[in-house]
C-alpha cells in the first residue's frame, strides 16, 4: 500500500505544481499498460469546497505531452485560486478495458490517478 503524501497548503496554485502530479499518474498509466479519453482535475480548497473540471476526447490520450497539456488546460479555467487550495488531483478515466495483453484476462481499473495536498514544506 502507498503512503500519502501530505503537505501544507498552497496560497498560490501555479502550473508547474501540477507537473509532479502528471509525471507520477503518466508512470502509473504506462505501468499498468492502459490508456483513456478523460482527463478529471479535481481542486479542494482551503475551506474543503471541492471543484471539479473535466476534458474527454473521442479517443484515446496519445502520450504525456497530451495529457499535460489538457490538465494544464483544465487548471488554467480555476486559476487565479479565490483561497488556499489544500488538494489538487488529477485521473485518466474513460479507462480502454482492451489492454494491449488483453488474453490475459486482467480487467483496468475504472481510473488512475493521484491526488495530494500541495506543497510548500512537509507536514510531520
Amino acid at each position: 500500500s502507498k503512503k500519502p503524501i501530505f503537505l501544507k497548503i498552497a496560497p498560490d496554485l501555479t502550473n508547474e505544481q501540477l507537473d509532479d502530479i502528471i509525471d507520477i499518474v503518466w508512470r502509473r498509466v504506462e505501468a499498468a499498460q492502459i490508456s483513456g479519453r478523460t482527463v478529471v482535475l479535481k481542486a479542494r480548497y482551503a475551506d474543503f469546497r471541492t471543484l471539479t473540471r473535466s476534458r474527454s476526447l473521442t479517443r484515446n490520450i496519445a502520450n504525456c505531452q497530451e495529457f499535460a497539456s489538457l490538465g494544464h488546460a483544465l487548471l488554467d479555467q480555476i486559476l487565479p485560486v479565490p483561497m488556499g487550495v489544500r488538494l489538487l488531483g488529477l485521473t485518466l478515466s474513460g479507462i480502454d478495458r482492451s489492454p494491449p495483453n488483453a488474453h490475459s484476462g486482467a480487467r483496468a481499473a475504472p481510473f488512475v490517478g493521484v491526488q495530494q495536498t500541495l506543497p510548500l514544506g512537509f507536514v510531520e
